[in-house]
């Protein structure tokens, strides 16, 4: 199922920043302040914690459905064997049955500026990133100098 839009309703009434101010009894500098809108035309939708528990849920099944996965190559998760620097990523949600082995486009972080990232992603990009049970695998010449994300796709088949 892809992602599913709400469409937000904007409260509308009358006076929309009317407020009534009422004197707490015995309490000089303070007030109770209620909404004095007027005659309310629609209600809207609330801003509230089911409506964004709904949408925090719309979007990661979305991303759960479009196969969107990020893996974090740690700086002090990868082994040194021979010339090559290696490391197994994790990546949540991935199914070894279904995603391990197939097609996969792969993208290196977002826009940085951050010259030690950059570095790191060059270099994951310059070696070999496979798809492992539940994982990512990078074999690369030279070990990366900072924690790298890399996030990737499954492609459809």
């Amino acid at each position: 199922m892809a992602f599913l839009k709400k469409i937000w309703k904007k409260r509308r009434c009358e006076y929309p920043n009317r407020r009534k101010l009422t004197q707490v009894p015995g309490k000089p500098n303070e007030v109770d302040v209620v909404r004095a809108e007027g005659a309310v035309l629609e209600e809207g939708d609330l801003l509230g914690v089911d409506n964004l528990n709904d949408l925090e849920q719309r979007i990661q099944d979305g991303f759960a459905e479009s196969r969107i996965y990020k893996a974090t190559f740690l700086l002090d998760g990868w082994q040194q064997s021979g010339s090559q620097w290696t490391q197994t990523a994790s990546c949540t949600g991935m199914k070894a049955e279904y995603d391990t082995g197939a097609p996969w486009t792969y993208k290196s972080g977002n826009q940085t500026t951050d010259a030690e990232l950059v570095a790191g992603l060059n270099q994951i990009c310059a070696g070999k990133l496979e798809t492992v049970t539940n994982g990512m695998k990078a074999t690369v010449p030279h070990k990366p100098t900072c924690d790298v994300p890399v996030y990737v796709r499954r492609v459809s088949v």
